[in-house]
């Protein structure tokens, strides 16, 4: 089950919806920050223009791609809500949707990209 249709979206770490106008699912993915924010997680949605389902892993033939994946990491950068007793350099932790369909909290990683790219649109 995908997390949009999740019973409860509260209590989760901040979200980043990156989202490729031309994808199937676009409506699925600003469906989802909608109801992020409904239940009080901070979410926020970026629309990119032109952009396919699987624009971010073609950073070098997708225009879109280097800045979609420059606010990935600088939204990785940032810290959620809970996370102020972190140590500096510690992972920031978020949520992750298992395949059991359940919401767990885990550190992630951010991903590279260029520091000089900035998003489309956001929203």
């Amino acid at each position: 089950m995908p997390p949009l249709y999740a019973d409860d979206l509260s209590g989760l770490a901040h979200a980043l919806v990156v989202l490729p106008t031309l994808d199937p699912v676009a409506d699925h993915g600003r469906r989802y920050a909608e109801r992020l924010r409904a239940a009080g997680t901070p979410a926020r949605l970026t629309e990119y223009p032109g952009a396919t389902h699987t624009f971010l892993s073609m950073p070098g033939l997708v225009p879109q791609a280097k800045a979609a994946r420059a606010e990935i990491a600088r939204s990785s950068e940032t810290t959620s809500p809970g996370d102020e007793d972190r140590p500096s350099g510690a992972p920031i932790a978020s949520s992750s949707w298992t395949a059991a369909g359940s919401w767990r909290r885990a550190p992630t990683t951010s991903c590279c990209a260029a520091a000089d790219a900035t998003p489309v649109s956001s929203k």
